[in-house]
């Protein structure tokens, strides 16, 4: 059951309890990559981003980047999306997690009845096709980690030369400009086209083949 804060002096419509918020986790992204700004462009291509746990945003705190998002749950859950990054020969598969996901189907990926109960699952069985139920129960968020981090950069080892020292903070420092750089442009071309040319993202939604 999904539960909606109603308004003072407004009429709530089904579109009103079809809006919801969510916890999503992001996994997969590459390694300091993590930001809010990131987390801002993710969000909004889910639904409409409202804020970043903070904590996530740091690499030793866990394997996934939390945000909080309102999506629209008439419509099928999001299970990933390739993302591109200019340090990368390819695209980046990042999957999506949903912390407290109520009852939702395998088959369509739609919120409120399960495979079973599901039309298009009864309808490829009439039809002689074996459903490939494209969701399951990895779409549920994972335990938030618990244990202390470590909020600063890596310890460098003592054995390490002065050298080598500044050769890692000079590689931390160029993948931290070039993710500012690589966000910048995505923004300017989300702005500009809602399929930014060079900069697509491919939704994996509601397709089960």
């Amino acid at each position: 059951m999904i539960l909606c804060l109603p308004s003072v002096l407004q009429n709530a419509s089904m579109e009103t309890y079809a809006i919801t918020p969510f916890w999503i986790q992001v996994f997969w992204l590459s390694f300091l990559s993590k930001s809010e700004a990131l987390a801002k462009i993710l969000g909004n291509m889910i639904g409409t981003f409202l804020e970043v746990h903070e904590d996530s945003l740091n690499e030793g705190w866990g394997p996934f980047l939390r945000m909080r998002v309102e999506i629209d749950v008439s419509k099928p859950l999001l299970r990933g999306q390739f993302v591109p990054f200019p340090w990368m020969a390819g695209e980046l598969w990042i999957d999506y997690r949903y912390g407290r996901l109520p009852d939702f189907c395998y088959e369509c990926g739609i919120i409120g009845h399960v495979f079973d109960k599901c039309p298009l699952f009864f309808e490829k069985l009439d039809e002689g096709i074996e459903p490939n139920l494209p969701y399951g129960p990895w779409m549920e968020g994972s335990p938030l980690p618990r244990s202390s981090y470590d909020r600063q950069l890596p310890a460098v080892l003592a054995n390490v030369t002065n050298s080598e020292k500044g050769k890692q903070i000079l590689d931390t420092t160029e993948i931290i400009e070039s993710n500012n750089k690589y966000l910048h442009l995505l923004r300017l071309n989300c702005l500009s086209s809602q399929s930014p040319k060079g900069f697509s993202f491919k939704d994996q939604a509601s397709s089960s083949g």
